[in-house]
């Protein structure tokens, strides 16, 4: 069997929330329709996810940027062809300069 289940995956991911402490936390809501309006159709979601990254980064300060599953599905829900024109995320960023998002 692969990875980790049960009390063991459990075990790993507190050890993982403890290590980082969250110093910062925004919302922000993220224009995407100027952005993926200069790319080819067939790659607006892919352009939309470079957007978001790039606004993170530059907004959060930092390089180190992660999108959580639930923004990606939310950008890809309409497939790669139709991503939503603005979306409201919750950035948190911890001690050691990561951002999640």
């Amino acid at each position: 069997m692969r990875g980790l289940y049960g009390l063991q995956a459990f075990k790993k991911m507190a050890k993982k929330e403890e290590a980082s402490k969250v110093i910062l936390e925004r919302s922000y809501v993220i224009p995407l329709r100027r952005e993926t309006l200069k790319s080819p159709p067939f790659k607006k979601a892919n352009k939309a996810v470079r957007t978001i990254r790039e606004f993170i980064s530059k907004h959060m300060k930092s390089d180190d940027v992660a999108i959580g599953k639930y923004l990606n599905l939310d950008i890809w829900k309409h497939g790669a062809k139709n991503p939503p024109h603005k979306v409201k995320v919750l950035a948190s960023k911890d001690d050691k300069g990561k951002v999640f998002v």
